[in-house]
């Protein structure tokens, strides 16, 4: 599966854009919930659509691994978000 910044994921499932962040991360389901501090049966779960995940999980999942929230929860815009978190400080 190949993912890139620009992935667009309208018409997919909440659980086929958590395996794509997943399969982009190189990470079995055990290691990619324990990024997120939850078992790899539950992100089985959530990938086979047999759970939804909280918002506060979608939250978690977003800012764990840099994904636009919207992208994930709806599948509209981009999959990476642009900013990587850090500020730009200008002094005068």
């Amino acid at each position: 599966m190949e993912n890139n910044n620009k992935t667009n994921a309208v018409g997919t499932t909440l659980g086929y854009r958590i395996s794509m962040i997943r399969y982009d991360n190189n990470l079995n389901y055990q290691e990619f919930g324990a990024k997120l501090k939850v078992s790899g049966q539950i992100v089985k779960y959530w990938e086979d659509g047999v759970r939804t995940p909280s918002d506060k999980n979608l939250t978690n999942l977003a800012n764990t691994f840099n994904v636009d929230y919207i992208w994930l929860k709806f599948g509209k815009g981009e999959m990476r978000n642009s900013f990587d978190g850090k500020f730009l400080i200008i002094k005068k």
